[in-house]
């Protein structure tokens, strides 16, 4: 984490050099909100995704930004609304797709998000992140079976995940597998630094 924090403050850098020099330039908008996306900056973020999009409203990578910098600062609506216009654009983007499925997910609609992570599987058959976000709102919709058949694939991919692990345990304990559950969650003590919401799950599900 501390090497991409100093990568990124470095990206900011260039990227402040290379607005001065190209101030409509809506790459340089572009790569400036991403920058301070990585660096915990959603607003500063947003400002400048938004910048660009007056610039160029047909990239739908300054929609897909500027809609996870509403996200991580709180504004489901603003993010669903920029992800929706983006897919508008391309709406052949698994990311969009997903990032979209995430802020449903999080605005509590986990069928509608269900249909956005299955769009993004069917771009993009391999992506363990999509898979497993189809995962996770399996679970909560009780579609178990297809969970458990995503957060598989999922793992297959990515197996050093904690997320996957922890929502593979999930759905292990909603079909009342419990010592199935219990394998997968002592398997992650293997997994270096996992974050902290995944000892509380963890310790929600024990």
């Amino acid at each position: 984490d501390g090497r991409i924090f100093r990568k990124a403050l470095v990206w900011s850098a260039l990227g402040r050099e290379g607005m001065e020099a190209y101030p409509a330039a809506p790459m340089c908008l572009y790569e400036m909100a991403a920058q301070f996306l990585a660096i915990g900056k959603p607003r500063d973020a947003a400002l400048h995704a938004e910048m660009g999009l007056e610039i160029a409203s047909g990239s739908w990578e300054l929609w897909n930004v500027a809609g996870l910098a509403h996200l991580r600062n709180g504004e489901r609506n603003e993010a669903l609304s920029f992800f929706r216009s983006g897919i508008t654009v391309e709406p052949r983007a698994p990311e969009l797709c997903n990032n979209m499925g995430v802020a449903l997910l999080e605005s509590g609609e986990p069928a509608e998000a269900l249909l956005y992570f299955e769009r993004g599987i069917d771009l993009e058959s391999d992506n363990p992140n999509v898979l497993r976000n189809a995962a996770a709102a399996c679970a909560l919709v009780g579609e178990l079976d297809r969970g458990l058949g995503y957060v598989r694939r999922s793992l297959a991919l990515d197996a050093f995940a904690p997320h996957s692990h922890t929502i593979h345990a999930d759905i292990l304990y909603r079909m009342n597998d419990v010592s199935g559950a219990c394998a997968v969650l002592e398997s992650m003590r293997f997994i270096r630094e996992p974050p902290l919401k995944i000892y509380l799950k963890v310790i929600q599900l024990y």
